[in-house]
């Protein structure tokens, strides 16, 4: 493929082209113009080929990476730090639900979470990780350059959330769906079909009494415009011209019915605003924006009572 001569079909900067498919990748040729907001895809395995001009990464510059991180603040308010509570928030989750003996815990949209390796313990749980082929395989080659061997616990599930049935894939990795266990699904609703969204809920729904789950998701408000969040229109421009729009969201005030008429009882609904102040403490009253991001926890009814959250 000569890049050169596709590059000389379109003007427009910022405007994602798909060129080519190479082992169930898109190649995607885009022009940029000034400023590009470093950011990177949890559950993607990206190549950036810069084939004119010159991309300068600020933040590998000593005693710059924190004008970097500024600016990313300025430019996105909220995303990062919003991201850092987020992660602690789940990470609790994940130790309460080993301290409760759950066994199973279930990564949908896994991309190169590393929690199955970074919070084991002495009676790990079984873990499975679930993404697209393309991306297990490179995580797995990855992890092969970091690791001596990769955890006899951890098992690899290859499924497209919006072309698959999760249950088959999981059937086929030997997930037990008649014990309890705690699904993980960060990230991710925000990018795909409410038909895919809805099939993955509704098999959660029908699992073990007494599984947890923990899931992300951005304010539908933020989507049709119909609320002002700091930030929230630039963050879902950029997402889209990198030719991965948000395309699915819920209002606070739906969850609960929602997630009832799936098989999930909620347990609490957290926005931004609320989980940092649980681990930024006062530092968060500075913390602003994001504020139409949220986590849910909720469990499937009829097994045991999970601790009430403080």
């Amino acid at each position: 493929m000569d890049l050169s001569e596709k590059f000389r079909l379109f003007r427009d900067y910022w405007s994602p082209k798909i060129v080519g498919e190479l082992n169930d990748s898109y190649v995607k040729l885009v022009k940029l113009k000034g400023e590009f907001v470093w950011h990177h895809h949890r559950d993607e395995d990206e190549l950036f080929l810069v084939t004119k001009g010159r991309w300068f990464l600020l933040s590998n510059v000593p005693l710059l990476g924190a004008l970097v991180y500024r600016y990313v603040d300025r430019r996105l308010p909220g995303a990062r730090t919003s991201a850092v509570a987020r992660t602690r928030l789940i990470d609790d989750e994940w130790r309460q639900a080993q301290r409760d003996g759950i066994r199973q815990i279930v990564i949908l949209g896994s991309g190169f979470d590393c929690r199955a390796y970074r919070l084991s313990g002495e009676h790990s749980p079984v873990v499975f990780e679930v993404d697209r082929p393309i991306t297990v395989a490179s995580k797995r080659e990855r992890l092969r350059g970091v690791l001596r061997t990769i955890p006899q616990n951890v098992r690899f599930v290859e499924v497209d959330f919006n072309r698959q049935s999760l249950g088959e894939a999981l059937t086929g990795a030997r997930f037990d769906s008649s014990v309890p266990a705690l699904f993980l699904w960060e990230g991710v609703t925000s990018y795909l079909t409410p038909e895919a969204v809805d099939s993955v809920l509704r098999y959660v729904g029908s699992t073990s009494p007494g599984s947890r789950l923990v899931f992300t998701y951005v304010h539908s408000g933020a989507l049709d415009s119909s609320m002002d969040f700091e930030g929230a229109q630039r963050t879902i421009h950029d997402v889209a011209r990198l030719g991965e729009p948000w395309r699915f969201g819920l209002s606070p005030d739906q969850v609960p019915d929602f997630l009832r008429k799936r098989g999930l009882e909620p347990d609490r609904d957290v926005g931004a605003r609320e989980f940092r102040a649980l681990y930024f403490g006062r530092d968060a009253e500075r913390m602003k924006g994001y504020d139409f991001y949220h986590v849910v926890t909720a469990h499937v009814p009829g097994g045991a009572q999970r601790p009430h959250p403080e």
